[in-house]
């Protein structure tokens, strides 16, 4: 398959049927480092590059398109932890490297052994606000490699670790009905800190590719 533009790939990432991609990723990443100007980059609290596509995908309202690239093994997160849940739904592929996602279901308890941490957005600084105390029932862990997509709904707490890193993956989300009133949760333990990133830190967008590229090059070398 050669598949060079975003809106092949966000096709693709509609179809509930696609479990696979196998594609020319230096190609897409190339037709998306051609559209630089048009793109922002940021450091995510969770440890990765944050490439925002959402401006040259052809998408319907609601919908966001995102390059990550998950420069180690593990899980890097800011002070308030990894265990988190969106206001949107997630469909991802991975384009190098692999990871563990794992999902869990929060039960309100006041002796649980995780602080709930609600998310409220601005333009100008996220605020956090506390939300009770929870115990986590595991669900599942799934281990997602190169072309292999996965999904995790809205509003369902997982969290990631990169097993073979750097890592590069594609996010397509979906908002849900709420996602503009009711922001997504953090789960943190005692000890961790209640305040996450604030304000993100930019990075130079052609300077993320640059690494995308690279690791994608040596993803296909023989």
């Amino acid at each position: 398959m050669s598949m060079r533009t975003c809106g092949e790939l966000v096709t693709l990432l509609h179809d509930e049927r696609t479990a696979e991609i196998n594609n020319d990723w230096i190609g897409l990443v190339d037709s998306i480092a051609r559209r630089h100007g048009e793109l922002s980059c940021t450091r995510h609290p969770l440890g990765f590059l944050h490439i925002e596509l959402t401006s040259i995908a052809e998408l319907v309202h609601g919908e966001r398109l995102r390059l990550h690239f998950w420069p180690e093994v593990g899980a890097h997160p800011d002070a308030i932890g990894s265990l988190h849940d969106h206001v949107w739904n997630l469909t991802s592929v991975i384009a190098a490297g692999r990871l563990m996602d794992r999902t869990f279901r929060p039960v309100p308890d006041p002796d649980g052994l995780y602080e709930g941490v609600r998310v409220i957005y601005s333009p100008d600084k996220n605020t956090f606000a506390r939300e009770g105390s929870f115990s986590l029932e595991f669900e599942r862990d799934l281990v997602v490699r190169k072309g292999e997509v996965y999904r995790v709904p809205s509003r369902v707490v997982h969290d990631s670790r990169i097993l073979e890193a750097p890592a590069v993956t594609f996010v397509l989300a979906r908002d849900d009905q709420d996602a503009e009133s009711v922001g997504p949760l953090i789960l943190r333990t005692e000890g961790t800190s209640s305040e996450g990133t604030a304000v993100r830190s930019p990075v130079d967008v052609l300077s993320a590719l640059r690494l995308v590229r690279k690791r994608l090059a040596a993803e296909s070398a023989p």
